[in-house]
């Protein structure tokens, strides 16, 4: 796969909302838990490949329970591939093309690793700071949705600097 053939053309956020259901619910904030879809689309006349990435996110307690805060990001990736012609193979029905795997798993992956900065730096100063989405396989993206717990204690303001 040659790189220098894609250019990542947007990153923007479709939508993104935080919602807290009470003033004080920051203070029991302990983790997060998360879920992420990945809904890749192409269009070949135009050389472009689309990738959707939504998450949900909810922050948890000690008990990993929902302490009322939660995230909804909906973010656009745009990626011209010069050579896509090069990376397309028949589907399994063998009624249409659609790019390989080859091509799509290295441009979901940076879909994805861009999500994740994007999103840390929409979250700060907010009640959803320090949430981050994990580090994860790619061919996990591919598969459906599922809750990610990640349980991490925010920094005492002692420690902040």
């Amino acid at each position: 796969m040659d790189f220098s053939k894609v250019i990542l053309k947007e990153a923007l956020f479709i939508d993104a909302s935080i919602k807290r259901e009470r003033a004080d619910a920051a203070n029991e904030v302990r983790g997060f838990s998360s879920q992420v879809s990945v809904n890749p689309s192409f269009v070949v006349s135009e050389k472009k490949i689309k990738i959707d990435v939504h998450v949900t996110c909810e922050a948890v307690d000690d008990a990993i329970k929902s302490v009322g805060i939660n995230g909804f990001f909906h973010l656009e990736f745009i990626f011209i591939v010069d050579n896509i012609e090069e990376h397309l193979i028949t589907a399994a029905e063998g009624d249409k093309v659609l790019p390989s795997p080859a091509l799509m798993v290295p441009l979901i992956g940076a879909a994805y690793s861009t999500a994740r900065g994007m999103i840390i730096v929409k979250a700060l100063g907010t009640s959803l700071q320090g949430f981050t989405l994990p580090i994860v396989n790619v061919q996990d993206l591919l598969q459906p949705a599922k809750s990610t717990p990640t349980k991490r204690k925010p920094k005492k303001s002692s420690e902040q600097q």
